[in-house]
């Protein structure tokens, strides 16, 4: 299961209980931003970067990254994020590029200077619910 994130750029600076406004959107080419930031990280964090028409998948030590890259400049970007370094590595990524991130299943802004308020262990409690929905679903 995949901890989904919005990366966005925005002139509106957001706290994790502000509602987003989409019109203060400012479009980025996040694909060139997502693979200069890993590139430039030292070989013992990423190990590939894996392109596949639309398709990217960055893969680091204890993280994953995909998304779908589009040619054209956008507001925002939806990462699907895999391993426990996924988060920190993102806000990272947000901090050095002046970009900001919303956690879908939380549905707040993730804090970049405190992100362990909002980001990995409340995903994980997120997805311990779904599971255990699911296995009282089986039993029935």
């Amino acid at each position: 299961m995949a901890y989904e994130v919005i990366l966005f750029s925005s002139n509106q600076k957001l706290t994790t209980k502000t509602e987003i406004d989409e019109s203060q959107f400012t479009p980025a080419d996040f694909n060139e931003i997502l693979e200069n930031y890993f590139l430039k990280l030292s070989f013992d964090k990423v190990l590939t970067i894996e392109a596949n028409e639309n398709f990217r998948r960055i893969v680091g030590k204890d993280f994953d990254f995909e998304y779908f890259h589009t040619e054209e400049l956008q507001g925002n970007l939806l990462l699907s994020l895999y391993g426990k370094n996924a988060i920190l590595e993102s806000v990272e990524l947000a901090k050095k590029n002046n970009l900001q991130i919303f956690d879908l299943s939380s549905g707040e802004s993730i804090d970049l200077e405190n992100p362990e308020i909002n980001g990995y262990s409340e995903f994980e409690n997120y997805r311990a619910q779904i599971l255990e929905g699911e296995n009282l679903l089986r039993k029935i």
